[in-house]
């Protein structure tokens, strides 16, 4: 009995050392690395999700050690925390919506996908939708992008504008359509991922100065809904 559950520890610590040098690995890749069955390895995963050592990404399905056991880069951190606490979120919301939920942070020059929900009923026809995580959203065209400048002095607005080569009448237009109607609206054939119809997004809390963008998408080709975060 005592040389089993030494040979469990070991086992994973086994994980807990490949995720940390490798950032991310899915089962099948922790199943060839640590030579066990897949279904010891499994069972570990289990139990170190449920023990707060390691996340399981909402998109790609892999597992990463969690913030709170990571050192270095406080960015990062910062990063990995949010989306771990919004995951739960991002799962209800997707499920009761039955669309596609996506998490995003905007760090003060950029709007970086960083999550994405799936609900169940979807996951067949977004079979590649991991690969918007990591991808930048445009703060002009994208509807959370949108919702995002709204928080923003007109200087920092325009500022950014510049950066991005957007035209002042344009992003004076994207500004003050998204205050009128009171939610952000992508502009047809803008955003990262194909979705055959319109997004809107509103900045949450309200008038906040860091917070969540929602957003909404339907169409023929599927329909999402999009968080954007502040980083204080």
């Amino acid at each position: 009995m005592e040389t089993g559950t030494v040979r469990s520890v070991e086992r994973a610590l086994a994980i807990v050392e490949l995720l940390g040098e490798h950032q991310a690995l899915g089962l099948e890749e922790l199943h060839y690395l640590t030579q066990l069955p897949k279904a010891t390895v499994s069972r570990m995963l289990l139990t170190l999700q449920e023990q707060g050592w390691v996340y399981r990404g909402l998109s790609d399905r892999r597992y990463r050690l969690r913030a709170r056991r990571l050192f270095g880069d406080t960015q990062q951190r910062f990063k990995r925390q949010v989306v771990e606490s919004a995951a739960p979120w991002l799962l209800e919301l997707s499920e009761r919506t039955g669309l596609v939920v996506d998490l995003s942070c905007f760090d003060g020059e950029r709007l970086e996908v960083m999550e994405s929900a799936i609900p169940s009923v979807l996951r067949k026809l977004y079979p590649n939708n991991c690969q918007i995580v990591g991808q930048y959203a445009s703060l002009f065209h994208s509807a959370m992008g949108k919702a995002c400048l709204t928080q923003l002095p007109a200087d920092e607005v325009q500022r950014l504008a510049g950066r991005n080569h957007v035209a002042a009448d344009e992003h004076y237009r994207a500004c003050e359509q998204t205050q009128h109607q009171g939610f952000g609206q992508r502009t047809e054939g803008y955003w990262e991922y194909p979705v055959g119809g319109l997004a809107g997004a509103r900045q949450w809390p309200p008038g906040g100065e860091h917070g969540a963008a929602l957003a909404h998408a339907s169409g023929a080709g599927g329909a999402g809904v999009e968080f954007a975060y502040g980083q204080p």
